[in-house]
């Protein structure tokens, strides 16, 4: 991922859109979050020199990964409807549609509110007050 942070902020959030929508289609969400986030956390722990760096690219990656559509095996919802005679290649192909315009969705919305509005909510870490 280093080279993704040192092109540059749009680069690393397409990076990391892309990275995880694009596992979380032939997994499960759920495994996706459990490689994802270990390696977000550590690799953005210092972005822009915060020390809560972090914060914002979980949101990305919590936020890309969810939208796992293409696969029976990506949430029990589309494992249901796999059991009950769903078309498999039809649900693959509109699924990887799905996928790639939530990416694009995902990677315009953060761009906006993470570089260019610079919003603190998702570049600060949570409030304990």
């Amino acid at each position: 991922m280093q080279p993704f942070i040192a092109a540059g902020d749009v680069a690393a959030i397409s990076a990391i859109t892309i990275g995880s929508n694009a596992l979380s289609q032939v997994t499960s969400d759920t495994a996706t979050a459990g490689v994802m986030m270990p390696l977000v956390i550590k690799a953005f722990a210092h972005w822009h020199g915060l020390e809560h760096g972090a914060v914002a690219f979980i949101w990305i990656a919590g936020a890309s990964l969810s939208f796992s559509y293409a696969t029976a095996s990506a949430t029990g919802a589309q494992g249901i409807v796999a059991g009950y005679g769903a078309n498999l290649q039809r649900m693959f192909v509109f699924g990887a549609i799905g996928g790639v315009i939530s990416v694009i969705i995902t990677i315009v919305y953060f761009v906006i509110t993470v570089v260019v509005l610079k919003m603190d909510f998702y570049i600060l870490p949570p409030s304990t007050g």
